[in-house]
Parts: C-alpha cells; structure tokens; sequence
C-alpha cells in the first residue's frame, strides 16, 4: 500500500511507522528497536537525533542505522561536492559518517556497536562518485560507500 492510498501518510505493512520528530520525539520510551535506514545523511541535528533514538529505546534494545559512509573522511553535504554525480539540486543534504562518528555516539550514550557491514555502491572514493554499481558487501579495508550498523544501548542504561 503506498502512502497515496493512505491519504499520505506513511505505511509500511511489516513496521509500525511514528510520525514524529526524532530530534525532538514525543513518543513514549520502551521500544525494542528502532530503524533508520537512509535517513541520518539528512538529518541536520544528528546528535539529536541519535540522542532520541537511545532515549526511546529500552536497556538492551537495538538501534540499526544505515547511511553513507568513508571509515576516514567525513562530508557534511557530498552534493555540494564538485565530483558529486546527482543531488547538486536536492533540498536536503547527504552527510557521510565516519568511525569518528560513530565512536562518538557510543561515547556520548550507553551502548555498543555489534555489527556493521560496509557496501560499495560506486565505483569512486565516496558517495555518488563514480559509476554506481550493484551494492556488494565488502571488507572494511575495501573500497566502500555505505554501511549498516546495529548497535545495542547497554542492558543497566
């Protein structure tokens, strides 16, 4: 079902989807896991919205992330970058993470990072660059654009 048939609101038939503001939530803690995939790279307030999403979840509950990615060189908007291959035009900015980020989330909240996978996307060094090409999971000392990350908020948090 798509969000026209559902007078616009969003609709996912597997997830209960919130309409809310991460950054700034209303809902209720408690909730045993949380997604955001292929959100954050837009998200302005990043530390909020990472604060939100360990406020929300209970000790022990998981939060899976996926966004743009370099382990080294952060990118506060790679559209405005002058090798980017689309979103020079977009409204909303395409942020790529880095370790140091991550690191810093779990340094700031009560958590632990257990999985990641990295993804090449492109055949250039970061997001958008390059020939795009079919996701391949790869090695973290691979060339790579993109990663998924779980991590769990701590058990006594």
């Amino acid at each position: 079902m798509s969000s026209q048939a559902t007078g616009g609101a969003p609709f996912n038939r597997h997830f209960l989807v919130q309409h809310d503001d991460i950054t700034k939530s209303q809902l209720e803690p408690g909730f045993d896991g949380l997604t955001c995939l292929n959100v954050m790279m837009a998200v302005v307030d990043d530390k909020a919205a990472i604060a939100g999403m360990f406020r929300l979840v209970r000790p022990g509950g998981l939060i899976i992330l996926s966004f743009p990615y370099n382990e080294q060189t952060p990118m506060e908007n790679v559209y405005k970058h002058p090798d980017a291959g689309y979103g020079q035009n977009f409204r909303f900015p395409c942020r790529i993470y880095t370790r140091w980020d991550i690191d810093g989330w779990l340094r700031e909240h009560p958590g632990e990072c257990v999985a990641q996978e990295y993804y090449r996307m492109f055949t250039g060094e970061f997001w958008t660059m390059g020939e795009r090409v079919p996701p391949t999971a790869v090695h973290v000392g691979e060339p790579h654009q993109f990663t998924s990350v779980v991590i769990r908020k701590d058990a006594n948090a």
